[in-house]
């Protein structure tokens, strides 16, 4: 009961000296938006590599059809490849991929009986591939022949000619699986965690770290006439708290000055940040001339506590 009383006044001695430590700022809206929007500023003129905004010019009366073509085209490729990476495994994110594989190697006898298929994925190169899979990735391959392909005989021959140069090498599958305690582990924790995104953001009025909703006007916004599509766009922007899971290991003053000592301009808690971004597609014009460009990292998808 004493260790009990003693650890709680502790850690409320404590909160105090991490807040002291943290150089989150606090969530204060008008401030975020205010500066999400400066921030939005720079970005534009840097990336397009102005150091200020170009002069103002009367808009045209109408952008050529062709030009209207390519920006409809590439807007509507980037939304594209967004929803794809949604659903492909290159949108994996890189804490599922963090946990060590174990490698098996399994020898294969030298002649495969006639009912006995081995897949195999190879590149144009001939070069053998992988197959796609949130919990293992396997490499099979027999002598670097591709099982889906038609051979002559005098392919035949050469395969032949390769069996005995390499008589030495036993064909054989290398898999690389990730064992089940930890992939048990790894999707409990994904269960636990929830996306900080527009489909839970914008549903939950939440005080903690999430995604917020900012709709950038161009001309409101930023005073600006020389961006002729879009008018404005949904640039969002990560704010709230990030509670910080005290334990043993961080509730020393100690620990908290050495790690301020050594790294004095971070943060000894979390602090919410962006996670996924996506790019905008913009059409502007720079005296008569349309120009399209695509800016990255312009539009916030979801946020993390880092």
């Amino acid at each position: 009961m004493h260790y009990c009383v003693l650890r709680t006044f502790l850690l409320l001695h404590l909160v105090p000296v991490a807040l002291s430590l943290s150089t989150c700022s606090t969530l204060d809206m008008d401030q975020f938006m205010r500066k999400r929007i400066e921030a939005i500023r720079g970005q534009i003129l840097s990336k397009l590599k102005l150091t200020s905004p170009p002069e103002d010019y009367p808009e045209p009366d109408e952008v050529p059809p062709e030009v209207i073509s390519i920006y409809n085209s590439t807007r509507d490729l980037l939304q594209e490849k967004a929803s794809r990476r949604a659903a492909a495994c290159e949108r994996e994110r890189s804490d599922e991929e963090y946990y060590a594989k174990e490698v098996y190697k399994i020898d294969m006898p030298s002649h495969f009986p006639s009912e006995t298929v081995c897949p195999v994925v190879t590149t144009p190169s001939g070069s053998v591939g992988s197959f796609c899979s949130r919990q293992s990735q396997v490499l099979c391959g027999y002598l670097g022949i591709d099982g889906t392909s038609t051979y002559t005989s005098g392919d035949q021959k050469t395969i032949k000619s390769t069996r005995k140069k390499n008589s030495g090498k036993t064909p054989h599958l290398l898999l690389m699986l990730l064992p089940s305690y930890r992939l048990e582990s790894q999707q409990s924790n994904r269960r636990k965690k929830r996306a900080l995104d527009a489909a839970y953001c914008f549903r939950n009025v939440q005080d903690n770290c999430c995604l917020r909703p900012l709709y950038i006007d161009f001309k409101r916004d930023l005073g600006w006439k020389w961006i002729h599509e879009p008018k404005g766009y949904n640039a969002n922007f990560c704010a709230g708290a990030c509670p910080y899971l005290w334990s043993s290991d961080t509730q020393h003053t100690k620990v908290l000055s050495l790690y301020n000592t050594i790294n004095p301009e971070a943060s000894a808690s979390p602090c919410c940040v962006s996670q996924d971004l996506e790019p905008l597609t913009i059409l502007y014009y720079i005296g008569n001339t349309p120009k399209i460009e695509q800016l990255s990292n312009m539009i916030v998808k979801s946020c993390k506590c880092s």
